[in-house]
């Protein structure tokens, strides 16, 4: 099986700027501190982040992804980088930086918990000024030609605001499952009421509020800030 993974973005941003109380904790199964105060470390100005909540994220979503795919299987990942033609801003920064390791985290348990290869990564460029992925004109029909029929497309980046119905019925007929890993429920439920995608790790919105008095962990963070959707 081969299994193609792309990252989807809109609307990641809001719940990765989700801030939570201070505390140290586990990660989805291994104890490690990470102190959760908020993903953006640096404050406003600075593009460091807290990469814990992430590096949870992704090795949450890699458990749903390997019950829904198995364990074997060949990767690729689509991943958003910064377009050098636009001026970079500290939010975008961030931003790219906390998919990139998110995206390490779902590769890791991967190949902690499987046999997986990973192919060369398709990389779509973000301007600073878009709210959602950009995709060239042509290029997930470009994308889905060249891609075994086999592979699992998992998203962490939204698809193209407009799906044509060559693109539609592409994706439907593909023996391969579309698995979305971002973007918020709202943006990500169509694809999975219209069975273009299987299975979707997206964050709730509004994102509800801690509601217990003890410091949050990573994983307690993932499970408040996101909801699992299945065809």
């Amino acid at each position: 099986m081969v299994i193609i993974i792309a990252l989807v973005a809109a609307g990641g941003l809001a719940f990765l700027m989700s801030r939570s109380k201070d505390g140290s904790g586990s990660d989805v199964d291994t104890k490690r501190s990470g102190n959760i105060k908020g993903v953006f470390a640096g404050g406003v100005t600075k593009t460091s982040v807290n990469a814990k909540p992430a590096e949870t994220r992704g090795a949450f979503a890699a458990d749903e992804a390997l019950q829904l795919i198995g364990v074997t299987g060949t990767v690729s990942i689509i991943l958003e980088i910064p377009d050098p033609k636009s001026p970079a801003t500290p939010d975008m920064e961030r931003f790219i930086n906390l998919i990139s390791t998110e995206a390490d985290a779902f590769k890791k348990r991967l190949k902690d918990k499987g046999r997986f290869t990973f192919t060369s990564e398709l990389k779509l460029l973000r301007p600073a000024e878009a709210i959602r992925t950009a995709w060239p004109v042509g290029e997930l029909s470009k994308f889905l030609e060249r891609t075994p029929p086999t592979a699992t497309i998992v998203a962490f980046c939204l698809l193209p605001a407009s799906l044509n119905e060559a693109e539609r019925a592409a994706l439907r007929s593909r023996p391969g499952k579309l698995i979305i890993v971002a973007g918020s429920s709202q943006d990500i439920k169509p694809y999975i009421d219209q069975k273009l995608a299987h299975l979707a790790v997206t964050s709730k919105m509004p994102v509800p509020p801690p509601t217990g008095t003890a410091p949050e962990t990573p994983i307690q963070w993932v499970m408040r800030v996101h909801e699992v959707l299945k065809q």
